[in-house]
């Protein structure tokens, strides 16, 4: 959607100028305090910078329709008729959210997803008796966690909208919108905003042409005097948020929400673009003013290098449709990897049981000696599961066939192990598990990715690189591999992306605005990079060569 791309250059811009500014930072030495000060106002900024969009209606029907449009799913109540009086944020969250705001005291309670009608509603909440405030709603949108919020109203006629934004869209009735009494709502309501697009709501009328509609409420538009942006749209709401959600990528252009967020999402970067590109100069400036001349010019010139990159995107990187959609992000206690997650689990299982049987049973004792025991890394966790007193009773059994097999190599005259083999088998019982395990659980994501297509993003797990190299050579995943290939980019993308805003807010001392998948994004990376480090993919490493003895120094 072309809302995500001017979102995700917009946001690329934002942290290329952040990263800029950290450097020069950095390279400035001993610094004073009004220095040190600036510095932080200028990261602050980046950090905290979001846009602020109003979607309003006059009689309080079809708001949450269209932000549940801009957002990309349906998570907010559109099938009652109308909004209450009760002003609903929406902003980013890792995890869906609700959190109420009461008028009397002004203290805050928690509230669930489900129960959102019954508060922000007239037919749950009718002139406002429960007494709130305001209701904030944190979910994983695409277009939220870039920084888009929302903040959904009613505003009747000589009203005043409550809150203030960067842009304002009003959702009203194609018939509504050419009467004379919509252009004067459209003036009144608009007062204090920098853009104004009109949402003409065909959902209950039909669809039909819009471009005739279009044409002549925007000749009537352009009679008011504000706000200096000001843009109709066709809609068909809820007709397209279905084909959206169905994957009818053609039924959602004719629905002209695209054209709608496109044009929003234009107005929002460029003009959020254009302050914070000077204000970022300017703070540049004044951080380097002591520096020498070459040493400013250089950081000048990356900056105006991100300046033409934003203005002048590449045309190469379109957003993939994988990237389009709002996805959960699994919870951290969960892994970065469902591969890694099911190896630790049936491995902590395997190993409780066989620990039990090896201190019981003498038999399983003997045939563990006989195997050569476990690998080395399985022995250390077998030795977190066992009791001193399990290993006192299972390991005498093992070092006495070692000892019989040193003995052994003794007799045969230099004792070289090497030209009779290792000392110890390498049949590592855990390893066998973990290979089982890790076999089914791949035949187990091809099976649920073959038939599901372009909705592979729901389909398939995050997996760890390691394990995402074992799931494309398996012969299923042909078919599947190209898809597979871009969806995990585009994660590792994500957590890119989340690792440089969670650096940024902190050097920008906006902690308060780290987001919990931020927080996470570095030890998540680390899993995706090289798996859960006790559960290290079972495959044939090549063997280390030894390394030379190091030179004395002189």
């Amino acid at each position: 959607m072309r809302q995500e791309v001017n979102l995700r250059t917009y946001q690329q811009m934002k942290l290329d100028l952040a990263e800029v500014l950290l450097s020069a930072c950095r390279v400035t030495g001993d610094r004073d305090e009004d220095l040190i000060a600036l510095e932080r106002e200028g990261l602050s900024r980046l950090a905290g910078d979001h846009f602020t969009v109003v979607v309003v209606s006059r009689d309080g029907s079809g708001g949450t329709a269209c932000a549940n449009a801009l957002i990309g799913r349906g998570w907010l109540p559109s099938d009652s008729p109308q909004l209450g009086s009760v002003p609903l944020r929406v902003r980013h969250g890792t995890r869906e959210r609700v959190r109420v705001e009461y008028l009397e005291d002004g203290h805050f309670g928690d509230a669930r997803l489900s129960d959102l009608a019954a508060l922000v509603t007239e037919d749950g909440n009718p002139a406002n008796v429960k007494r709130l405030r305001a209701v904030e709603v944190r979910l994983p949108g695409e277009g939220l966690r870039r920084g888009l919020c929302l903040v959904v109203e009613r505003a009747g006629p000589r009203e005043r909208v409550v809150s203030g934004g960067d842009a304002l869209v009003v959702v009203t009735r194609r018939e509504e919108a050419l009467s004379d009494n919509g252009l004067n709502y459209f003036e009144e309501v608009s007062e204090g905003f920098a853009g104004l697009f009109v949402a003409m709501n065909g959902d209950a009328t039909g669809h039909g042409d819009g471009t005739a509609w279009r044409d002549e409420v925007e000749t009537r538009l352009r009679a008011m005097e504000r706000p200096p942006v000001r843009m109709a749209f066709p809609v068909a709401l809820r007709r397209g948020l279905a084909c959206l959600e169905a994957g009818d990528a053609r039924g959602f252009r004719e629905s002209g929400i695209p054209q709608l967020e496109g044009a929003l999402a234009s107005f929002l970067t460029q003009r959020g673009a254009e302050a914070l590109l000077i204000a970022t100069r300017e703070c540049l400036q004044s951080v380097l003013a002591r520096r020498p001349e070459a040493e400013r010019n250089e950081y000048l010139r990356r900056l105006e290098a991100i300046e033409e990159a934003h203005r002048n995107p590449d045309p190469q990187e379109p957003l993939s449709a994988l990237e389009s959609t709002a996805e959960d992000m699994p919870p951290r206690n969960a892994g970065a990897c469902a591969i890694c997650v099911e190896v630790k689990e049936q491995g902590f299982r395997f190993l409780s049981r066989y620990q039990f049987e090896l201190a019981s049973n003498r038999d399983a004792r003997e045939e563990h000696a006989r195997a050569g025991g476990f690998c080395p890394r399985h022995t250390w966790q077998y030795e977190r599961i066992a009791s001193q007193r399990g290993v006192s009773s299972a390991y005498p059994v093992m070092l006495a066939t070692a000892a019989r097999r040193l003995r052994e190599l003794a007799r045969q005259g230099d004792g070289s192990p090497a030209s009779s083999g290792p000392l110890l088998s390498a049949r590592c019982p855990a390893c066998a598990v973990q290979q089982e395990t890790e076999e089914r659980a791949i035949e187990a994501i091809l099976m649920r990715a073959l038939p599901s297509g372009e909705g592979l993003r729901g389909a398939l797990p995050w997996v760890c690189l390691p394990h995402m190299e074992r799931i494309l050579l398996h012969p299923k995943a042909v078919s599947v591999r190209r898809l597979l290939l871009e969806l995990v980019a585009v994660r590792l993308d994500r957590v890119a992306e989340a690792m440089r805003c969670c650096l940024l807010k902190d050097e920008g001392a906006r902690r308060d605005l780290v987001s919990e998948e931020e927080r996470e994004a570095a030890v998540r990376a680390l899993g995706l990079v090289a798996g859960h480090e006790g559960t290290v993919c079972s495959r044939e490493e090549p063997a280390v060569p030894a390394r030379a003895p190091l030179e004395p120094s002189l």
